[in-house]
């Protein structure tokens, strides 16, 4: 085979690399990156490399050549480089792969439909071949064609070890891809190091803590083998740092590469990452999320930096995620979500509080992690005071007596009646004591915690309970409106000062608050009880009260109903017409009985049925549930410079080169933003068109459907404690809550 220097030289594949050197550089990074997490067998390294060396062959087209000198339009061409995959490997999923590499995976029978048809014949393979490369000789002939076409019809089969292996190699050949265009040459590992952490010894409590940290750690010394784990503890053990200390003596004893460790919300990311940190280095952990803030003062980031701006590359050893992304990494069909599933071989990945995900997804899930840590040598661990049921044959590493609180910190207790909203001051003065200086309540939906902090607010007017700030969190406020909010609190509860909050589920995993005494809407059990964590939280005060009510908007319907899944709500109702009321050391017995039911009740999600069939454009997303069109309303507050930065963002010319700045841009205007639903947005409109101002209150950014809310128009429509104010009342349907 012969094709460079040949028709190849002068050729470039991007303006300002030669198309050689590009598949020459992608094809080393590709064998170097597979040869480093030993996920692939030798035969499929060799495979990877062909792919990278054939994958854009096509560029050499005087088309193409012209498009990248700016004289005319850029031409497709991924799918006519998958014909040089193919003459050269005879392997159709191998090209199917090239020909996707810039959009998304494609279902079996798709891929079949598209390479085996009456319409394309091998004569047409081997013309547009020689139409680009007139030095290659092809080795595809009748003989081999029928071969391919038979092999395809009759002979093709898909199971899981199919799936994971297609996926791997697109994998590899992504980051390669991309990599070698940012100008990525090669890769050290960050070591890691361990700092080891100090503890408070202040109380039984303390004492209690860290005798369950050694005693899980003693644990884990003779286990860490590839495998699937649970590590089950109370809240408020510090599962966060026990977690992160088991990975990284299991990484150091088993030569485990890198830890991921995923979350379920975005707003929990930035305490995890910091304490990651603090344990295993500044510069070895990469907090991985879409309103992450990037780039810092480096006016000239490294290629490696710029990969994790543009694909989110996970490039150091600690990596702190969102439970979505790495569903994206496992399942997404956009080739670029594939871009860190090799990340996954030789790694711990720690799954925090998954009961977040979807019941209907476990079993799918579960045989997926068995999967990976099968043929990847990767050790999952899940991590949550309320154990689902998500892998079989998992292996817990807590040992039993760690599984319960030393006391009870708490007492729970379940109503069972609907109430209205109205009625609530009195049911919250009839059974918790309001005269503590600090309690939180928890609504479903953002309208109904709005209606709940007013209330709270009126009952303090009437000193229905004590005096301090009655403080809000939710999504329609700012992530920088709840890092302040956050921040606040923590600043209280150091001083013991009073203080009250309303929020959505925002606060419910991960958030590490202390109340006397707690409500909840109802809802899952598993949410009861992350949100029950939250009272006595340090054990400093007598027995804490924990109250779930079951509230109702003004049209009688449950504010629960409008946010879970019925089957979630069943159970939980079956299981508290039994226990209504229960102490924080049973709550092992009531959650296993809870989930016994949500297993025998719930169908799965198709998710495994569809790897093995080969249904891989249409894999079940993590939220099933379709959400409404959506805005983004960036909100100018007196302290911050949004507005500059949306000025500047409005005025500059973005192209190709300085794509990255203005995606550090949108990243810091995110911190500024809210997501409202479309259907709001005319009623702003009219709210916000009352004020005088030279600009318009209210206005689109560059025609997106991101829009400015000025300083001017903030009073209105966004209030400095509880955020975003819907102009109309309305209630909320299943979109109205945090996700």
């Amino acid at each position: 085979m012969t094709w460079w220097p040949g028709s190849l030289t002068g050729k470039k594949s991007h303006p300002d690399k030669c198309l050689v050197d590009h598949l020459e550089g992608v094809a080393a990074l590709a064998k170097r990156l597979a040869q480093t997490h030993g996920v692939l067998d030798k035969a499929d390294i060799e495979k990877l490399f062909d792919m990278s060396l054939t994958h854009d062959l096509a560029k050499a087209r005087d088309k193409w050549q012209r498009y990248l000198e700016g004289k005319g339009e850029g031409t497709p061409h991924s799918e006519s480089s998958s014909f040089f995959t193919l003459d050269l490997t005879h392997d159709v999923m191998a090209a199917e792969l090239v020909r996707c590499h810039h959009g998304s995976l494609k279902n079996i029978e798709d891929v079949k439909s598209f390479w085996v048809n009456d319409d394309f014949k091998l004569c047409d393979i081997v013309s547009k071949i020689k139409e680009i490369l007139p030095e290659w000789e092809p080795s595809l002939n009748d003989a081999t064609w029928e071969k391919i076409n038979n092999d395809l019809l009759f002979e093709f089969k898909t199971d899981e070890n199919f799936w994971l292996r297609y996926r791997a190699l697109l994998s590899y050949f992504i980051a390669a891809d991309r990599m070698d265009a940012l100008g990525v040459s090669g890769f050290d590992p960050t070591p890691l190091r361990f700092k080891q952490p100090s503890f408070d010894q202040r109380n039984d409590l303390d004492k209690w803590r860290q005798e369950v940290r050694v005693e899980c750690l003693d644990n884990a010394k003779c286990r860490g083998e590839p495998g699937v784990y649970t590590l089950t503890l109370p809240t408020g053990t510090g599962k966060t740092t026990i977690g992160l200390e088991i990975a990284h003596m299991w990484a150091k004893k088993h030569g485990y590469q890198s830890i991921i460790y995923a979350l379920p919300f975005i707003s929990i990311t930035e305490q995890n990452a910091e304490v990651a940190r603090r344990l295993l280095g500044e510069d070895a952990v990469q907090e991985d999320h879409s309103m992450i803030k990037r780039g810092g003062d480096d006016d000239t980031p490294s290629p490696l930096k710029r990969m994790e701006a543009l694909f989110r590359y996970w490039h150091l050893p600690v990596v702190i995620t969102t439970m979505a992304h790495l569903w994206e990494v496992l399942y997404g069909d956009r080739v670029n979500s594939t871009i860190n599933f090799h990340q996954l071989g030789k790694s711990v990945v720690i799954l925090d509080e998954p009961q977040s995900i979807q019941a209907e997804h476990w079993a799918g899930l579960g045989k997926t992690l068995h999967l990976v840590s099968k043929k990847f040598k990767t050790a999952f661990i899940l991590m949550t005071a309320t154990q689902p049921h998500i892998a079989e044959s998992a292996t817990e590493i807590a040992p039993c007596a760690c599984q319960k609180p030393i006391s009870n910190r708490y007492h729970c207790k379940i109503l069972r009646e609907e109430l209205s909203l109205g009625k609530l001051p009195d049911v919250l003065n009839h059974h918790l004591p309001l005269k503590e200086p600090s309690g939180l309540i928890v609504a479903n939906t953002r309208r109904e915690a709005l209606k709940i902090h007013k209330i709270m607010c009126e009952m303090q007017e009437k000193q229905q309970i004590s005096r301090g700030p009655v403080l809000f969190l939710s999504t329609w406020m700012t992530p920088a409106h709840r890092r302040r909010t956050l921040k606040k609190l923590r600043d209280l509860e150091k001083e013991d000062h009073p203080r009250f909050l309303v929020s959505t589920q925002v606060v419910e995993a991960g958030v590490d608050l202390d109340f006397h005494w707690v409500a909840r809407d109802e809802g899952p059990l598993d949410s009861v009880i992350q949100v029950a964590g939250r009272c006595n939280r340090h054990g400093k005060r007598n027995v804490g009260m924990v109250l779930v009510v079951r509230l109702k908007n003004d049209r009688g319907k449950r504010f629960s109903r409008m946010v879970y899944d019925s089957i979630l709500l069943q159970a939980m109702e079956e299981v508290t017409s039994e226990i209504s009321e229960f102490e924080e050391r049973q709550i092992g017995d009531v959650v296993g009985k809870y989930y016994e039911r949500v297993s025998g009740s719930k169908k799965g999600s198709g998710l495994w049925d569809d790897i093995v069939k080969g249904k891989w454009a249409t894999l079940p997303p993590l939220y099933a549930k379709e959400r409404p069109a959506l805005v983004t309303l960036v909100v100018e507050a007196e302290d911050s410079n949004v507005g500059e930065l949306v000025d500047f963002l409005i005025k500059e010319e973005w192209n190709l080169k300085n794509i990255e700045e203005k995606k550090s841009f949108l990243r810091e205007i995110q911190q500024h933003a809210v997501e409202i639903p479309e259907k709001l947005l005319l009623k702003c409109r009219e709210k916000s068109s009352s004020i005088l101002s030279s600009k318009n209150p209210l206005r689109q950014i560059n025609n997106s459907d991101m829009w400015f809310l000025s300083k001017e128009a903030v009073s209105i429509l966004y209030d400095p404690v509880t955020g975003f104010t819907p102009p109309e009342e309305e209630d909320d349907d299943i979109n109205g809550c945090f996700v």
